[in-house]
């Protein structure tokens, strides 16, 4: 499970992004390539 912040102005790039289900997530301080999928997310806006 991850969680990150985005800010009120990112928060429609990043859900675009996540309703693809499926992209390239790269974590350089772990050596670390994939292509997950995403099963289930949430937020915490409740004033969209």
């Amino acid at each position: 499970m991850f969680d990150f912040e985005v800010t009120s102005e990112e928060y429609h790039a990043m859900t675009t992004l996540l309703y693809k289900m499926n992209f390239d997530v790269k974590i350089p301080d772990r050596n670390w390539s994939g292509r997950p999928a995403i099963r289930n997310y949430s937020t915490s806006f409740t004033n969209l």
